[in-house]
């Protein structure tokens, strides 16, 4: 503990950059029932011996109001008093949706109520197995009651010196039996939802194609047939959940204003309204937000593609967390150990090194493992945790232990080392992904079309160690260059406005069929697509969607099998064999587009569906083997349009990756280079930190076999992390599923100095 500062003392915007000036290192410990009271004093010793900092304290209201007005806060006390006296940081995250028996019993109009108007009883889950879940967070006798336990917790525990700061709620879900409630009160909170959004009954009407006529006829949805009810109904769910979570805030704030809050909670790749709020409607309003490197199983036992996509989505998350968190972000729950029973257990050092190193090399400012100590009650993670399940350290515990001496010795490095800023943008807001997962859900692949095509780009620049942004409509920041937009049949008028700006202004979008194609809120496919008047702009308008399933290889054949089964896993794209890539030579010619660029032809394969273009002032750059325009490009204000009649990075990388090509040749036009002349090497990838005349280089082995780095051209290099790896004359040998982390000089900063 950081005894130089003393945090009950201090106010929030002190403690608030106290928290983000360093790397914290933490761990989830406390979750009732378990670990049972009589390891605590052991456990926190060993915390203290691994370097660990802050232990993370699931607070169920279930557990500690089990009469009204009664708090049992014996257990906090003692937990915080062992934090107190080890130096270990308590860290609450309130899991007030689990609810005491006598709440239930007193107040059964709180209960979740389905879209039939029938309710259920609260019940328990794998996580939760005290019970209690599924009472309605809108109904105000649950914000009564459970906030006044919040209000009571804080006052508690607001002036402990073992108090850093609350986590207001884990991952945002409901995780009910139904899904969301659809009771009394938030079906009127619906309603005052769309009333915000749709000026009168007509409009709403006029939106979603529907005949009410009063706002009391607008109910839930009962079920997904109804996609624009659906999509409002969901747009809606993700907003309640945010807006609870930030009345949490508000609580804690209220009983004292001096407290720093967070959320830990899933990012806009997550689909909202499955149990997650919208990141963009919670997060920016909060102090700090974290999300999960959490993969329960050994990647030793992966394939390799499976083994490079789960990391892929993982560094994008923890991305998206570190660029629009407000402040910095933190990895909230890193695997310590493999809770898959179809995996090889444990988890083995080098890949717990891998997630923890990752994080820091994205930019984030706290680790927190999960777990300490495996859980011995209820199934969710026995095998989880940096001790053995009998307490003993094992040889995870070491390398943790290892790796935070390293960071605490160069601490002035870890502290002030910063991301580069990208000049490459993916268009990613929640609206898009939520528009795809409900247009296309009876479509194969279609629930996981926008998060798939997002993962591809990020990966397309991500292997060669380009960093890329997440970016809003409304917040494409003025570094960004080239701008890469996914399908997005959700085409609001905010959308629309905000690419236009970016192309008058002078920038590259590349933009995938089936952009605009609906309105938005009815999903009425409109005549013409791109809609809201973008073909006008663009020069351009699609021709009738076909889907790529109508065109392929010969029906019945081993190859037919074989291509149907990579589209719909077109995301784990990283391991492509020669026998796949010659697959792509025997698709149908509808398929298959070849598409001219700086004096170059790109093979690229069509995905998800096929949209042959009409040019009217663009020129065409591209086509489908079988004569139709497949890409075209036109002036737009300054900027540069490239418009491209398919989702080209659904499936890229299955065959052949000649979309990523195209895109890495379209950024060296741009000047957009890697932060580090470091030659791409297979089956490996890089991140670099900025500080100042000194850089933070990270190199992650993902193969079994051992993997060389050329870094003959970025200066003199000390390493600082790495078993199993070797430095000399300016080349990094790391071995299998290996990290190394370096110090480089800044020559460039050094000379401005």
């Amino acid at each position: 503990m950081a005894k130089e500062f003393e945090w009950h003392k201090a106010g929030h915007d002190r403690r608030l950059k106290e928290i983000g000036s360093r790397i914290w290192f933490g761990t989830q410990y406390y979750r009732p029932p378990q670990p049972l009271p009589r390891f605590w004093e052991s456990d926190f010793n060993l915390m203290k011996k691994a370097g660990l900092e802050v232990a993370r304290a699931w607070i169920y209201w279930r557990w500690h109001e089990r009469e009204p007005g009664r708090f049992q806060f014996e257990e906090l006390d003692r937990l915080f008093e062992l934090g107190r006296r080890h130096g270990v940081f308590i860290h609450p995250l309130l899991f007030l949706e689990s609810a005491p028996e006598w709440f239930i019993r007193q107040f059964p109009e709180t209960w979740f109520v389905d879209h039939q108007g029938v309710s259920y009883y609260p019940l328990n889950r794998k996580s939760t197995q005290i019970g209690g879940m599924a009472v309605c967070g809108n109904h105000p006798l649950t914000k009564e009651w459970s906030g006044r336990f919040l209000t009571a917790l804080v006052n508690r525990y607001r002036e402990h010196p073992a108090l850093l700061c609350w986590d207001v709620w884990n991952e945002l879900q409901t995780k009910s039996v139904e899904g969301i409630c659809a009771c009394h009160h938030c079906r009127a909170d619906y309603r005052s939802h769309l009333q915000q959004r749709y000026a009168s009954l007509g409009e709403l009407n006029a939106a979603l194609n529907t005949g009410y006529g009063t706002w009391e006829d607008v109910l839930p949805p009962n079920g997904n047939n109804d996609y624009a009810a659906w999509f409002a109904w969901r747009r809606w769910e993700a907003s309640s959940l945010s807006r609870q979570a930030l009345w949490r805030a508000r609580t804690i704030w209220a009983a004292d204003p001096r407290q720093v809050v967070m959320i830990h909670m899933p990012t806009k790749l997550s689909v909202p309204g499955h149990g997650c709020g919208d990141w963009n409607d919670c997060a920016p309003y909060l102090d700090f937000a974290g999300n999960s490197s959490h993969i329960q199983r050994s990647h030793r036992g992966y394939s390799l593609p499976e083994r490079l996509s789960a990391r892929n989505l993982l560094a994008a998350e923890h991305d998206i967390a570190v660029q629009q968190s407000p402040n910095f972000a933190w990895a909230g729950e890193v695997s310590s150990d493999t809770a898959s029973y179809d995996a090889p257990p444990p988890l083995h050092p080098d890949e717990l090194a891998y997630w923890t190193w990752k994080p820091i090399s994205l930019g984030m400012r706290g680790v927190f493992y999960w777990q300490f100590r495996p859980e011995a009650y209820g199934p969710e993670s026995p095998d989880l945790g940096l001790l053995e399940l009998d307490g003993r350290a094992s040889n995870r515990w070491e390398r943790v232990g290892e790796i935070v001496k390293l960071v605490r010795e160069n601490e002035p490095l870890f502290r002030s080392a910063r991301p580069p800023v990208p000049q490459v943008g993916i268009l990613t807001c929640p609206e898009q992904h939520m528009a795809c997962a409900t247009l296309y859900s009876k479509n194969s692949g279609g629930q996981q079309l926008f998060q798939k095509s997002v993962l591809n780009l990020y990966d397309v620049f991500r292997s060669a160690g380009i960093p890329a942004a997440f970016v809003d409509p409304d917040r494409i920041g003025s570094a960004i260059k080239l701008l890469l937009v996914p399908r997005s049949p959700a085409g609001r008028p905010e959308l629309k406005a905000g690419l236009l700006k970016f192309l008058e202004g002078g920038g590259t979008a590349v933009v995938e069929g089936g952009f605009m194609s609906a309105d938005g809120a009815s999903f009425i496919l409109e005549e013409t697509a791109p809609g809201l008047g973008l073909d006008r702009v663009f020069g351009l308008r699609e021709g009738r969607p076909e889907s790529t399933r109508w065109h392929g290889l010969p029906t019945g054949s081993e190859e037919s099998r074989l291509s149907k089964q990579e589209l719909d896993d077109a995301w784990l794209d990283a391991g492509v064999d020669r026998e796949t890539e010659r697959s792509r030579e025997k698709l149908a010619p509808e398929l298959r587009i070849s598409l001219a660029w700086g004096g170059r032809e790109y093979p690229v394969t069509a995905g998800f569906d096929r949209r042959p273009l009409r040019a009217a002032g663009a020129e065409i750059i591209g086509r489908f083997a079988s004569g139709e325009a497949a890409a075209a490009t036109r002036r737009v204000g300054k900027g540069r349009l490239i418009y491209i009649g398919t989702a080209a990075s659904y499936v890229d990388r299955i065959f052949g990756g000649g979309y990523g090509r195209f895109l890495r040749a379209l950024a060296g036009e741009l000047a957009i280079r890697p932060p580090l002349p470091i030659p791409p090497a297979a089956g490996a990838t890089w991140r670099v930190l900025e500080a100042g005349a000194r850089r933070l280089l990270f190199c992650f082995n993902h193969l079994e076999t051992p993997v060389g780095f050329d870094l003959s051209r970025c200066g003199p290099a000390r390493l600082i992390y790495g078993p199993g790896v070797e430095l000399k004359g300016g080349r990094l040998s790391v071995g299998p599923l290996a990290t190394a982390v370096l110090e480089l000089k800044n020559p460039t900063k050094e000379k401005s100095r």
